[in-house]
């Protein structure tokens, strides 16, 4: 990341999705990451995909158990899950049944059910859009919508002549190794996973000047905006699910929780979601990322092609969510905050076509390589400080329940092993 803030100071003072001033402190750099591969640059990307956004974006301006001090861990929230084989020689994959994942109105009669619902699904969900012109969407947070295309013409052109890129207020690569971060031990061979990614932190979108984003300063527009939908929405569910088990278990916490105590800080409002993150992955014809679970609480996902697949039930299903929806799954934190009742997602995409050799940047010629899919993520992840740990009454006191982590400690080790770090 790049932490040259000379020109934010009018944007240090703006509020948080709960309201209070965060944007100067428990800011994560934490993952800083690896320094571009070489951008394809005019190399052209040919895409069959009608996709009809709006404008171009040259055309854009402007171990205690309770609440109390936090053992270290480098041991994941979820038991070591063994690498299920195959991109290549599985049974079908076919689609998960329709009545298989739940499909919520957060806004509106289904406020307040979203962890039991993930607890009874396997960790998924479809999220209703509000419709346009309805009452529900007036006023109403959303994601953003995915500017597809717009991301197709940044893989079209060359980047490094950009404003934004060339102050690295965004990252591209296509090195990392997602199946890579399910070992516990070892040091398994690195293979990167067949797709570009676009990534952007919340340093960067949320502090950076419109100025300093110039003529793509829609993406840290767009970033606010799910930003915000994502960690209201997630507040407001959380803690309403620890206030059922509360109710229904009668147990209180009596440590003094420390001030980066996740759940004190929702509760008080000062939990700033600071590490969290925006994607855009484009995949190629053929394309693969490879089986994982998501570091953070939970995993926004809009995209303009099939080619999810998730492990529920014991085995790899499909999932393709409705026009009118967006899917939300569960991650690790959220598995380790509910002490496994609410289990991360372990999920991949895999394209049918074999994978084609890595395009190679030829003078005067254009790269033949499709963009098959594109899809927009958005990870809700803690501040790099925030100690989580399972909600008190959900404690066995058995020996099988999961070991607090400080966020920031959970990451590093996960991305360290997707980019190969060591």
């Amino acid at each position: 990341n790049n932490n040259n803030h000379s020109s934010n100071n009018n944007h240090n003072n703006k509020k948080g999705p709960t309201g209070t001033n965060k944007l100067c402190s428990n800011t994560c750099n934490i993952e800083d990451p690896i320094p571009p591969l070489k951008f394809p640059g005019t190399d052209a990307i040919h895409n069959n995909n009608n996709n009809n956004d709006d404008e171009s974006p040259q055309k854009r301006s402007g171990k205690t158990r309770g609440r109390g001090q936090v053992k270290r861990s480098r041991v994941p929230t979820s038991e070591y899950i063994p690498a299920i084989e195959g991109q290549e020689g599985d049974a079908p994959v076919l689609p998960v049944a329709a009545d298989r994942v739940p499909r919520l109105d957060l806004a509106g009669k289904d406020k307040g059910t979203l962890l039991q619902a993930l607890k009874d699904s396997g960790g998924v969900a479809f999220l209703e859009l509000p419709k346009r012109g309805s009452k529900a969407s007036k006023g109403a947070l959303h994601p953003a919508k995915p500017r597809y295309r717009w991301f197709r013409e940044l893989l079209d052109v060359t980047m490094y002549g950009r404003t934004a890129a060339q102050r690295r207020l965004f990252a591209f690569n296509s090195g990392e190794d997602l199946k890579r971060t399910l070992q516990t031990g070892g040091n398994s061979k690195h293979h990167a996973d067949a797709r570009y990614n676009f990534g952007v932190t919340t340093d960067n979108a949320l502090k950076r000047t419109a100025n300093e984003w110039g003529d793509l300063v829609w993406i840290a527009n767009d970033f606010k905006q799910t930003w915000e939908f994502a960690a209201r929405t997630l507040e407001e569910e959380i803690l309403s699910y620890s206030n059922q088990i509360q109710d229904a278990t009668g147990t209180i916490s009596t440590d003094e929780a420390s001030s980066d105590d996740f759940l004190a800080k929702l509760r008080s409002k000062s939990e700033g979601w600071m590490c969290s993150r925006f994607r855009h992955s484009l995949y190629p014809s053929g394309g693969v990322c490879t089986e994982h679970t998501d570091y953070g609480f939970a995993t926004l996902q809009m995209t303009n092609s099939p080619g999810l697949q998730a492990f529920i039930d014991g085995r790899w299903q499909q999932v393709d969510t409705p026009d009118d929806c967006f899917l939300l799954f569960a991650g690790d934190m959220l598995e380790l905050l509910t002490n496994g009742a609410v289990p991360a997602l372990l999920h991949r995409v895999n394209l049918d076509a074999p994978p084609p050799p890595h395009p190679q940047r030829r003078s005067g010629n254009r790269s033949s390589l499709q963009i098959m899919r594109q899809c927009n993520i958005f990870f809700l992840q803690p501040d790099r400080t925030s100690s989580v740990a399972p909600l008190p009454g959900l404690l066995r006191d058995d020996g099988t329940d999961h070991e607090a982590v400080v966020y920031g400690d959970w990451h590093l080790r996960k991305s360290t092993l997707a980019f190969h770090r060591y």
